[in-house]
């Protein structure tokens, strides 16, 4: 969990924000609000900002509240920290995170957390390409659905003993996430060409997150 929240303290930083597009507040280590409302992180935001007397919706703070509210949130660091292990905990229990190659896990995280069906899917779709390139021998390996059950986790965990057995394992390892990284992007590009209207404008923010992940190995 260490090296994900660190990779979230420089990815989403550590503090408030809003991100562009969204109606609503990013709690530190990029938990938005809509949808999350229940995440501990909120409930620690609610008492600060009974302390500083700011009683405004956050969907209409102005960037002097934000500004004011992480002021006044400097000593809260570490519970923030703790709250966002609480979270990203919970998010991954139903996810093949724990089971992937080391140097898959991380880039998973982070496309996981963006959409879980679309991760699922270039995850499943990278194995596929695996096998097709004779890195990995399995038959029988269904087609990408998005879906995490028995029968992939059971693929993955074959997946990951046949490359632990490679005798240079961390470069099939690299291979294996540039293969899923590369799969999500042209995901993105798909959803961005099927609904222009709705999408299109985080098309590069997308393309620069899966960048910056192949950058930071």
């Amino acid at each position: 969990m260490k090296i994900l929240l660190d990779y979230l303290a420089n990815a989403e930083g550590t503090e408030v924000h809003y991100n562009k597009g969204e109606d609503n507040i990013t709690a530190p280590y990029g938990i938005y609000k809509k949808g999350n409302e229940d995440a501990r992180a909120f409930t620690v935001i609610k008492v600060i900002c009974e302390k500083i007397e700011l009683t405004k919706d956050t969907k209409r703070w102005s960037r002097a509240d934000v500004e004011t509210f992480n002021k006044a949130a400097k000593g809260y660091g570490n519970e923030f920290r703790a709250t966002a292990a609480e979270f990203y905990r919970g998010y991954l229990e139903n996810s093949p995170y724990l089971i992937l190659p080391d140097l898959v896990k991380l880039s998973f995280f982070s496309i996981y957390v963006n959409s879980k069906k679309l991760a699922m899917k270039s995850l499943q779709q990278a194995i596929i390409d695996l096998n097709s390139n004779g890195i990995i021998k399995l038959t029988n390996i269904s087609k990408p659905d998005g879906v995490y059950g028995p029968k992939t986790r059971g693929t993955i965990l074959a997946v990951n003993g046949m490359i632990k057995e490679q005798a240079h394992s961390d470069i099939v390892e690299l291979y294996f996430e540039s293969l899923m990284l590369s799969n999500m992007k042209s995901a993105y590009i798909d959803l961005a060409v099927s609904k222009p209207k709705k999408f299109l404008r985080y098309l590069s923010g997308w393309d620069n997150r899966m960048n910056k992940l192949l950058r930071i190995r």
